[in-house]
């Protein structure tokens, strides 16, 4: 049976969880009444057409971390979870397709998000939080820098000056918009593409001592949400319920492997894992998860 891929939302909430701190914002568009607090798109977005059909045969557990599918976790600078996340399982995917093994440039991608020195150009700072859907217009309109060719240690004022200068090395020619409340088509997704990204509220509800982060907080306000994205790369349907914290224990066992951008000393050397049961994980209300399928280099 085919699960339908929903397109991406309308009304979504802000990224950029830098530590335990994020900025969260409502996003207005045409087809809402939300009122704007951030930022504004150039245009609305839609997906049409697109379907994936979940794997009869998914295993109980998975993890392209084992399988040497991942580049080395990375210590996000400023607001950029979106941009650290969705250039990490694009680097995942590019590793299990064979096409290289090379960190790509989150910094390139959140200057290209970011306002022209004309006033043109995404509507936000460059140490803003932003939008996860503006990672995915950079890969497939403009595509990915190598980082060895556009380090942390740049600015926007090198980023400006290197327009029409420095150009892509890969590309995506496909991303995919997955239905989160299907369990199944996102292992499908992380099992043959490697990753998705994934994006969730975060709060106080972290384990340090067994890596492990469950949300069952219901109810909270837009203005309240503390948006993060993860690269998910792996799951285990066997993950134990007591290894997360006893106040906000999941019914069941199960949880989802994440990469995280807050470097090798959060959890278990930049990864841990977050329940199936958390109600803001893969939620409408950060937009849709999100998978690279093809490259071009």
């Amino acid at each position: 049976m085919k699960k339908r891929i929903i397109s991406l939302l309308l009304t979504i909430t802000v990224l950029g969880a830098y530590g335990a701190a994020a900025d969260a914002a409502v996003l207005d568009t045409a087809d809402t009444g939300a009122h704007t607090e951030a930022a504004v798109v150039a245009a609305d977005y839609a997906e049409v057409g697109s379907e994936l059909s979940p794997a009869a045969d998914l295993p109980t557990a998975y993890s392209s971390r084992d399988a040497g599918f991942v580049t080395p976790v990375r210590n996000q600078l400023y607001n950029t979870c979106w941009a650290y996340s969705s250039t990490a399982a694009f680097e995942t995917l590019l590793i299990k397709n064979r096409k290289t093994g090379e960190q790509l440039s989150p910094m390139h991608m959140n200057f290209w998000g970011s306002r022209n020195p004309d006033g043109t150009g995404w509507l936000r700072n460059y140490n803003d939080a932003g939008y996860p859907y503006i990672a995915m217009g950079y890969m497939t309109s403009f595509g990915s820098v190598m980082d060895s060719l556009f380090n942390e240690d740049l600015t926007q004022s090198d980023y400006n000056a290197s327009i029409g200068s420095l150009y892509p090395c890969v590309a995506a020619d496909s991303v995919i918009y997955l239905d989160g409340s299907d369990r199944d088509t996102i292992k499908t997704a992380v099992y043959t593409y490697g990753a998705v990204v994934g994006n969730f509220h975060y709060d106080a509800m972290y384990t340090g001592v067994q890596r492990a982060y469950n949300c069952d907080v219901s109810g909270i306000t837009t203005s309240d949400l503390n948006g993060h994205a993860v690269e998910v790369v792996g799951w285990d349907d066997s993950y134990p319920v007591a290894n997360f914290r006893e106040a906000h224990r999941p019914s069941a066992d199960g949880a989802w492997l994440c990469k995280n951008s807050w470097g090798t000393t959060f959890g278990d050397n930049g990864y841990f894992w977050i329940s199936y049961e958390d109600l803001y994980l893969f939620s409408s209300r950060f937009g849709s998860a999100a998978a690279s399928a093809r490259a071009t280099r």
